[in-house]
């Protein structure tokens, strides 16, 4: 398959659903029709998938127009989901489905509302694609690979100091800070040059809290924050070892959703969420409000708080009690943001009796089935 491995998310629900008990032939047993659409743009561009793809089940079949496409299930995995962008838009197409989309903003590229973006009322969020030697790096995988079940597995790694030794850094952030990602600068005035360029739609680029953190606190003890965009560039390191030996993450949006999120909490660094820009609600993550409360196993952050983020921090890692519940919530829904499908055998076997993404859009889903909207409101 070609593409970015990340953005595959529509490959993996489409072979799990194949592969699962919840699949009917018979559309009269059917609570829901899956549309599947191998997108391999990534990031952005012609939506044209969507459109013939639209096009071809209205006119072959009757269960669209019987629901008006209500009942209809698309993965859209572009970095703003189905946000509209200057090559098209699929409004029109599929305002009335449901999207499993790995973004979950009310804006688009351009940091603004745009047509048929994430709606909370209807859509999930679901996780990228996370490669499989990221899991097999994971400090947890050894304890899922000898306990009995998931549970047990999940309640040894939580008691034991194993996954948690060795982490001296407190917040780690590897990456490009603004716009474009491969414009490369010399110094500090460079960059802030840089971060104030406009390029059209996307002017802002991780609502612009990348910079602003690298610029208040590069310099901050214990904070490793590695910016992509300076020459030279950060020396070459393993990015799943300086996780593994870091408390904290960094997890900010980019042009649209990444990967930061599911790659941290596998390696047992806690994620940082700050994909916020104080005037439009907070970026929704994988599986957010139906079955995973981040406020459990990350930290949440909104923008007015950014000021505070390294005494925000340390409070955290002075209490003991807090520390030990976020890894023990961590500890519990880690396996949620992984598609076992992508997986090695040997990591998917371990990992065969706890709940992964597939598993789990299927119990959002169910619960939507029963509840509709109550949950999501």
């Amino acid at each position: 398959v070609h593409g970015p491995p990340d953005y595959r998310a529509f490959k993996a629900m489409h072979v799990s659903l194949l592969r699962s008990v919840h699949r009917t032939t018979d559309p009269a047993r059917a609570h829901f029709f899956f549309v599947p659409t191998w997108d391999f743009h990534g990031s952005w561009g012609n939506p044209e998938v969507y459109l013939r793809a639209h096009r071809y089940v209205v006119t072959h079949w009757p269960f669209w127009n019987v629901s008006g496409g209500e009942d209809h299930i698309w993965v859209v995995t572009r970095d703003a989901g189905t946000c509209s962008t200057p090559w098209g838009t699929v409004w029109e197409q599929l305002r009335s489905s449901i999207i499993l989309s790995n973004w979950g903003g009310i804006t688009g590229l351009g940091g603004v509302p745009t047509e048929r973006c994430f709606d909370v009322t209807r859509d999930l969020v679901v996780p990228g694609v996370l490669r499989a030697n990221i899991v097999r790096s994971s400090p947890f995988i050894s304890f899922y690979r000898s306990a009995a079940t998931a549970a047990e597995a999940a309640a040894m790694a939580a008691a034991s100091p194993a996954p948690w030794a060795n982490r001296k850094t407190l917040l780690f952030f590897h990456g490009a800070l603004c716009w474009q990602i491969y414009d490369k600068v010399r110094d500090e005035h460079g960059l802030k040059r840089k971060c104030k360029q406009k390029h059209g739609f996307i002017d802002h680029y991780s609502f612009g809290v990348r910079y602003e953190i690298w610029r208040r606190f590069h310099h901050e003890p214990h904070f490793e924050l590695r910016a992509t965009d300076l020459l030279p560039p950060p020396s070459h390191i393993s990015l799943d070892e300086a996780m593994t030996h870091s408390l904290f993450c960094l997890c900010p949006s980019g042009t649209g959703w990444g990967m930061r999120v599911f790659h941290s909490a596998t390696l047992g660094c806690i994620p940082v969420i700050l994909q916020d820009d104080g005037r439009y609600p907070s970026v929704l993550q994988a599986f957010e409000g139906l079955l995973l409360d981040y406020d459990e196993f990350t930290v949440r952050l909104e923008a007015h708080q950014l000021p505070k983020l390294p005494s925000i921090l340390r409070n955290i890692v002075g209490n003991a009690t807090r520390m030990a519940a976020i890894r023990v919530a961590l500890l519990r829904m880690w396996t949620r943001l992984l598609w076992r499908v992508a997986l090695a055998r040997p990591e998917a076997k371990a990992l065969a009796g706890a709940p992964d993404a597939f598993e789990s859009v299927m119990a959002a889903l169910e619960l939507r089935r029963r509840h509709g909207l109550k949950l999501a409101n």
